[in-house]
């Protein structure tokens, strides 16, 4: 998740620990000031379902890591992202400081804070299913009055658990003692660190670690393990599971099988310059900071190279394509197909409008001078020479039938010229940027088109064709003629010589503003029919203007077939 996505932030829910009040006015001050709506609720209350779903809310969790994981359980399952505020004892977690709320939420609604994803593990057994954003507790489980037994008795008798452990369906071994934890690497620093365990670094770590508790057997260690893998428990005596500490805990039969894996859906935290870092916490809170204390620390990094104003707006450009290519991707992962398989009006609308929202709402907070013009209307109006020609759902009908072949494509124009062009594949992540005189890339590789010139040897792309003219003299000519459904990748793929050419017959700024800058940068050509210089009409976007695309040595040899009279476009039969 991009913490650009975060301007378009319409109410923020706030979770706070018994008496934090004086911290959640501030919050609710800080969200005042920004327009937004704002509801709070003490930890363990039931929150308005309405509330916490939806992709235009904001967590807030006041407290220590204890209110940190009971709000994780809220937000998490609806991927809200949340900041943390550290109002407890010992907040690994909660890394935001109450006197830095207000400049927090600065950074945070005008696109600049960054989010960074926290695993979660999951466990699921016949009595079992729930997930944990520290770790599964397995262990034995407690009966009769230990208060009446010795301290040995009571060891024996209620403590002593025996776990057959199995790492997809490879044996790890048997963990005789007080039993297992299946921990995170933000659960590192909880139980698994009192037990012995590694510390890891939580943010972007995809890695899940078994812990054992007081075994039995000196020679077993900590485990640790990717997180796709599949962990299988199988408890010799009856156990319990415990997730974060929750109580009360699930009791699990003898023999029950429970499969631990890291969970779909991660936690969403969001930082900003005023959080205190993971790894501050933890060596101030565990006592290790000895090099800070010895003035040793290392010298600060360098700043980074001013970015002139194309970098600076293809970057922004970039970071606003991932935000909108997000919820984008939800929906098309998580839509309810109908038989025949395509994706009702409401949800196709719901995409594009979430991705036009995102993206304007984040070039609007960075060039609130400039003007952005999406799909034929002004979303925004602007004083500036610039406009953005946005395409929130380049493809829109592949979407709608569970075809990947969709992007989302944003081009900066100047005097009817795109000098900036970013493209955005959402299901292959693929993104194609180029700026005016500094080249065009694939995923930060730079990219050229092909040298062919011979027909026979070269594969061209088709788009809105309406009688098919272009197949029918194309086809046997050429190695193939394809059509993707979606101009802006049609334009990339040739700029990366991934196809020799295209040709469309009826194209609007939206759809090929952003691939042009791409192309012109990695060096294709592009004209009308005619062999004029393409160019986009940001004047009449009614009009259409057929268009062909190349990798420029093959140019030549497409117009010279072209049709003298031009391709019958069949309109009156449409």
């Amino acid at each position: 998740m991009r913490g650009s996505r975060l301007v378009t932030t319409e109410r923020v829910v706030c979770i706070a620990a018994p008496g934090t009040t004086a911290i959640v006015d501030t919050v609710r001050s800080a969200v005042a000031d920004h327009g937004l709506a704002f509801a709070s609720y003490e930890v363990g209350d039931s929150i308005a379902e309405y509330r916490i779903t939806g992709g235009d809310a904001l967590g807030v969790v006041v407290g220590g890591d204890g209110t940190f994981m009971r709000a994780v359980k809220e937000f998490a399952p609806h991927e809200i992202p949340l900041v943390s505020v550290d109002a407890g004892t010992l907040g690994f977690l909660t890394v935001t400081p109450p006197d830095g709320i207000e400049a927090a939420f600065e950074e945070i609604l005008n696109g600049r804070a960054t989010v960074t994803d926290h695993l979660q593990v999951q466990v699921t057994g016949d009595n079992v299913d729930g997930t944990a954003i520290n770790e599964v507790q397995i262990d034995a489980e407690t009966g009769g009055n230990s208060q009446s037994a010795s301290l040995a008795t009571a060891w024996d008798e209620h403590r002593s658990c025996q776990l057959e452990v199995f790492v997809d369906d490879e044996y790890a071994g048997r963990y005789d003692g007080q039993g297992v934890l299946v921990n995170t690497p933000t659960g590192s620093t909880a139980m698994a660190l009192s037990s012995g365990g590694p510390v890891h670094r939580g943010a972007n770590n995809e890695t899940l670690q078994i812990t054992p508790l007081h075994t039995a057997n000196a020679s077993v260690r900590p485990l640790i393990l990717d997180a796709s893998v599949d962990i299988t428990v199988v408890p010799e005596t009856t156990a319990r599971v415990s997730l974060d500490g929750d109580r009360p805990e699930q009791v699990v039969p003898e023999g029950e099988k429970l499969t631990i894996t890291g969970a779909e859906t991660p936690v969403y935290l969001v930082r900003t310059s005023q959080s205190h870092s993971v790894m501050d916490a933890i060596t101030t809170k565990l006592g290790w900071a000895v090099r800070r204390e010895r003035g040793l620390e290392p010298p600060p990094a360098e700043a980074e190279a001013p970015r002139d104003f194309l970098d600076t707006a293809m970057h922004i450009a970039s970071e606003a394509a991932f935000a909108a290519g997000t919820p984008v991707r939800q929906i098309y992962d998580r839509i309810d197909q109908s038989d025949s398989g395509v994706v009702s009006d409401e949800l196709v609308g719901a995409a594009f409008s979430r991705s036009e929202q995102i993206i304007a709402a984040i070039l609007g907070s960075e060039f609130p001078d400039h003007t952005v013009l999406s799909e034929g209307w002004t979303v925004r109006g602007g004083s500036d020479r610039h406009t953005w020609v946005i395409d929130p759902l380049d493809g829109m009908g592949n979407f709608a039938h569970g075809n990947p072949s969709f992007t989302v494509a944003i081009s900066l124009v100047e005097n009817a010229t795109p000098v900036v062009g970013v493209v955005y594949s959402p299901v292959t992540e693929d993104l194609f940027c180029a700026a005016q005189g500094k080249g065009a890339t694939r995923n930060g590789n730079p990219i050229e088109p092909t040298d062919r010139s011979a027909l026979d040897e070269s594969m061209l792309l088709s788009g809105y064709d309406p009688t098919g003219e272009f197949l029918k003299r194309f086809y046997r000519e050429a190695r193939g003629v394809r059509r993707l459904g979606s101009a802006s990748l049609h334009l990339c793929y040739v700029a990366a010589g991934s196809a020799d050419a295209h040709w469309e017959y009826d194209t609007y700024p939206w759809d090929v503003a952003a691939g042009l800058c791409i192309l012109w940068e990695a060096g294709g050509k592009t004209t009308d029919a005619d062999g004029n210089d393409y160019e986009l009409r940001l004047d009449d976007t009614a009009a259409h203007t057929p268009l062909l695309a190349s990798n420029g040595p093959l140019h030549d040899t497409l117009l010279d077939a072209f049709p003298e009279d031009g391709f019958d476009t069949g309109r009156q039969n449409l």
